[in-house]
């Protein structure tokens, strides 16, 4: 089976990968330790939300989002038997299941310090709002205030629904990783 969203990080991406992991959380960045380790789906699942609802961004699994340390993604392979294709078809499978519609996005392996993290590339989606269907048919809308994500309130899904609504004139939000070329491998 052929992955387009798949990329094995050469060198160079794996120093942007360093590179972001020490500029820290923020706007377009978050850290997990582990999905695995997260009390629900969701948790996770709503950066992504916020992601695609905003300029895009990039959650990067296996680091230690209390103290920015690479922890690595053992913890979550390990219910794969190794295998981070399995772990990204979880993924993928959880994204399908829980978000509308189904936002773009790219797997980076890369190890840092040693350790294997799994980047999940978010690009900027203009002119669709995502949301979750947690319970039943009621969507739930979330957004990204510096390095916080929260449920926008109604106002905020108003704003959020006119802003994707107008064809964008200012200059394209780059993503952390424009300029790679994303390949299957």
């Amino acid at each position: 089976m052929k992955r387009d969203n798949v990329t094995f990080a050469d060198p160079e991406l794996q120093e942007k990968v360093k590179e972001l992991i020490d500029r820290g959380e923020g706007k377009t960045i978050e850290f997990k330790y582990s999905l695995k380790s997260c009390s629900s789906k969701i948790k996770w699942l709503r950066d992504i939300i916020a992601f695609a609802n905003g300029n895009g961004g990039t959650l990067i699994i296996g680091v230690n989002d209390e103290n920015g340390a690479v922890v690595g993604i053992k913890d979550d392979l390990a219910k794969h038997n190794g295998n981070i294709a399995k772990f990204e078809d979880e993924i993928t499978n959880e994204i399908s299941n829980a978000v509308y519609p189904v936002p773009e996005y790219s797997f980076i392996r890369a190890v840092v310090e040693g350790k294997n993290v799994l980047v999940i590339s978010m690009e900027q989606n203009d002119g669709k709002c995502y949301a979750a269907y947690q319970h039943g048919d009621v969507p739930v809308f979330y957004i990204r205030r510096g390095a916080t994500t929260r449920v926008a309130d109604h106002n905020e899904v108003q704003e959020l629904v006119r802003l994707k609504s107008i064809p964008q004139v200012l200059p394209e939000q780059k993503s952390s990783f424009d300029g790679y070329r994303f390949s299957q491998e």
